[in-house]
């Protein structure tokens, strides 16, 4: 069936690469996107979904709202979204907050390790 809403791996891909600090690797035979070298977005070899680094509470709101969207994967880590059933405009979004989410770990972990010393 064909995705109603134009959103592909190949989209996710770009929005991806779009963004400061991204590099695009592979994990378990299928591509993975880091920042700093920490995961925040990869792909299912089945191409409909995506997994995205998001905090615990966001996770289950968004499954709450929508669970043939979104799901929980990773024990409560990432959000799987169906890119079947997502607009570009949610999409952008959702890799967007997920960068934010782990640059801010990033952040965080460097400043408590300056702070050790």
């Amino acid at each position: 069936m064909p995705n109603p809403h134009g959103v592909t791996q190949g989209i996710v891909r770009a929005i991806a690469l779009a963004l400061p600090g991204v590099t695009e690797g592979a994990h378990h035979g299928h591509a993975d996107f880091r920042v700093d070298g920490v995961f925040f977005l990869g792909f299912n070899p089945d191409g409909k979904w995506v997994n995205l680094r998001a905090a615990g509470a966001n996770i289950d709101a968004m499954v709450r709202a929508d669970p043939l969207s979104y799901r929980d994967v990773w024990k409560g880590r990432c959000v799987g979204v169906d890119v079947t059933r997502v607009n570009r405009k949610a999409m952008r979004t959702l890799v967007a907050d997920a960068h934010a989410f782990v640059a801010g770990l990033e952040t965080r972990t460097k400043r408590r390790s300056v702070r050790k010393t």
